[in-house]
């Protein structure tokens, strides 16, 4: 941006958070709004993506931010009487602000609009689950993420609830490998929508895509079936990650695009909580 780079100095008053990643990036690094805003510095997430030309991808992110109160903007001009004005990238903020593995969580920090409450109601049978498995194809890494349906129809299919499919735009074709996979794509036109949804299951469980971050970041329970190429926020060991609470649980790979391993901890899982025998 044509400002003052910061790169954590002290003295900065006012910042422009530019938002440079994926739609999942944006989920996780809002948070550090919070640290910024304990230091005195006012802070503005620029969420230049979610312009009009770009609207359909990550509509409804902007109004969870601003709905869980966070100050984002569109377009520089909106601060053109701030003065002194510095800006910096989103996910360069946990090295400038310095933070620890212990300062990534607190507690829960985006929530949806109880204005889709009735929009989102689903009046399936308990556990409500819902499932994803397939990211954006164009992201290069999605061919190591994503799983098939199938096989995780092959673990849940003697679970006694309703199964909600999260997917939208990509992989719907596999909806037809899990019998009575409801199918919510038509009714998701944002990202509003899906929270609400989301908010309305019992569990998740999905590959690494912004479903596992808008899950795991409003303190849904959410099972997230990670690669042996993790992305960073899953790439420390064990089954929790520094970055979420115990809502999140990680279903790891043990071998690449095999993914038995995971299923079969899930499995375990299910026995645990009584839904399988």
């Amino acid at each position: 941006l044509n400002l003052p780079f910061w790169e954590g100095s002290p003295d900065v008053k006012n910042l422009v958070i530019y938002a440079e990643a994926g739609s999942g990036d944006e989920v996780i690094n809002i948070r550090f709004m919070k640290h910024l805003k304990e230091r005195g510095i006012n802070a503005y997430w620029y969420a230049v993506w979610h312009k009009e030309e770009w609207k359909n991808e990550r509509k409804g992110l902007l109004e969870i931010f601003k709905n869980s109160g966070f100050p984002v903007v569109t377009n520089l001009e909106e601060l053109k009487d701030v003065p002194d004005l510095k800006w910096t990238y989103s996910m360069h903020l946990p090295i400038y602000l310095n933070l620890d593995y212990k300062d990534l969580w607190e507690k829960p920090y985006i929530s949806f609009s109880k204005k889709y409450d009735d929009k989102c109601k689903l009046d399936g049978k308990s556990p409500k689950i819902g499932i994803r498995w397939q990211g954006c194809p164009a992201y290069d890494h999605d061919l190591h993420r994503s799983y098939k349906v199938k096989e995780l129809y092959e673990v849940l299919k003697d679970v006694d609830g309703t199964f909600y499919s999260l997917q939208r735009d990509n992989g719907l074709e596999e909806i037809k490998d899990f019998p009575n996979l409801i199918d919510l794509s038509e009714k998701m036109d944002s990202f509003q929508e899906t929270l609400g949804f989301i908010e309305n299951l019992d569990f998740v469980i999905t590959s690494c895509t912004s479903i596992a971050h808008l899950c795991a970041a409003s303190g849904k329970e959410v099972f997230v079936m990670v690669p042996i190429s993790a992305y960073y926020v899953w790439s420390h060991s064990g089954d929790k990650s520094p970055w979420y609470g115990d809502n999140v649980t990680l279903l790891r790979q043990e071998k690449p695009r095999c993914w038995k391993a995971p299923l079969e901890k899930l499995r375990k899982i299910l026995i645990e909580k009584k839904l399988l025998k």
